[in-house]
């Protein structure tokens, strides 16, 4: 049997199982199942699993029993990666021929040449491969990629729809600790993970499906759909303690081992989200603050930084000030604070530069809330970053006033401010301060 296969993807297919297989020290082998126009081009390690459908041009009609055949990972790689374009080479086609023990590989190099002032492609070399190929079951470390369902895996009862931007977006900014554990959660309606100095939580809305991943498979996931369109559809959905996800063509779909939940992550989120950060809530521009965060972190090798509020000439300013004992820098830095609702006193706050660094870098807003809440009854210090949506406040604003008859000369009162403000905010980041 001789096939043909469009580089980019099988190039695709082989991307998407590193993905998922990543963590895997020793990989099984890929299996590849062939029809007259497609092949499925699969993998797995019993905890997970990866399959995509690629396109593909029957030669001649020998088929191998069943139609199914093993390769090695490692080989099919090397073999993959050689089709890749390099400077003025391109392979477009690979030819896969099934012999009677082995499969042949032969890769066409074309080279991209100028002549008569068009661009045209010739013939520059051939390079053929031979690897031994293996039956279904043939032996015990083979028979785990043949365990699994892989048409299965595109079938879903339950299911929630997500394109893969939306995806990509809400998981990229949970992913950066190992070890964590990552929540999709349809009852909070929050993407959400506790880092070691401080959780975010992201807004998800219309979901039914609950999933909880390692960090890890979390990571392979995001890898997988990395080039995909960001329009396309993902059904996502959870049976027996595994994730399944697919695409809506039926062209790509994994399953992965759903993480076992921290009573304590869940806890934590609980305590933040009743907390009403009203103390102190100042506006600033994200951007200002990332770039004076940067300047501490270079110019001192403390690891904290003390913060006090203060009316300056400038106006409301945020101060930025090391601790006494780091030597490495004098003097502060401030930001110049947009808005501020509450109070300005003494009071002064240490939190981890990293960690405000890191929180005020989850954001993508162009302007941010830096709220407090510090209750002397609760004993607690608590800051909240939000990313700030000014459109939605702005027209919350409106409404507000159309709602209440209030004239535009008239000024809101601070706690409807705060009301219009608070449904204006959308990921949100916490700590705790000294």
């Amino acid at each position: 049997m001789k096939l043909i296969l469009t580089v980019s993807e099988i190039t695709d297919a082989m991307n998407k199982i590193n993905a998922i297989m990543s963590e895997e020290k020793v990989v099984a082998g890929v299996l590849f199942e062939f029809g007259n126009t497609n092949a499925d081009v699969s993998c797995s390690n019993g905890r997970k699993a990866v399959t995509s459908k690629i396109d593909c041009e029957l030669v001649s009609d020998y088929v191998p029993e069943k139609g199914k055949i093993i390769v090695d990972y490692e080989s099919l790689l090397g073999v993959v990666n050689s089709c890749q374009p390099r400077g003025s080479i391109i392979v477009s086609k690979l030819a896969l021929e099934v012999k009677e023990s082995t499969v042949e590989f032969t890769i066409e190099k074309q080279i991209r040449t100028v002549k008569e002032n068009e661009e045209v492609l010739q013939l520059g070399g051939v390079n053929k491969t031979e690897i031994a190929w293996k039956k279904p079951d043939s032996d015990m470390r083979t028979a785990i990629l043949t365990r699994v369902d892989y048409n299965e895996l595109y079938e879903h009862e339950t299911c929630d729809l997500y394109t893969v931007g939306e995806m990509k977006q809400s998981l990229n900014r949970v992913i950066n600790e190992k070890n964590k554990i990552v929540y999709l959660s349809a009852k909070q309606a929050k993407v959400f993970v506790a880092n070691s100095a401080y959780m975010i939580t992201i807004p998800l809305t219309d979901k039914q499906v609950s999933v909880v991943l390692s960090v890890a498979n979390t990571k392979a996931l995001v890898t997988a759909i990395a080039r995909q369109k960001e329009s396309d559809v993902l059904n996502v959905s959870v049976r027996d303690k595994f994730v399944k996800v697919s695409n809506e063509d039926k062209t790509f779909a994994c399953l992965l081992e759903m993480g076992t939940p921290i009573d304590n992550n869940l806890i934590v989120l609980d305590r933040y989200n009743k907390l009403e950060y009203t103390t102190l809530q100042v506006d600033l521009y994200r951007e200002m603050l990332i770039d004076t965060l940067n300047s501490i972190s270079g110019a001192t090798s403390g690891e904290k930084v003390r913060i006090v509020f203060s009316y300056q000439e400038d106006g409301p300013v945020i101060e930025f000030m090391a601790p006494k004992e780091s030597n490495s820098v004098k003097g502060g830095y401030k930001v110049v604070c947009e808005g501020v609702l509450g109070e300005f006193d003494d009071a002064v706050y240490e939190i981890g530069i990293k960690t405000l660094l890191d929180m005020a870098s989850k954001c993508v807003t162009d302007y941010i809330g830096f709220d407090l809440c510090v209750s002397a009854e609760q004993n607690v210090k608590a800051l909240r970053v939000s990313e700030m949506d000014i459109e939605k406040r702005v027209i919350g604003t409106e409404e507000f006033r159309n709602a209440n008859g209030i004239d535009i000369s008239v000024v809101v009162e601070t706690a409807d401010k705060i009301k219009i403000r608070e449904g204006s905010l959308v990921s949100k980041m916490y700590t705790l301060s000294n």
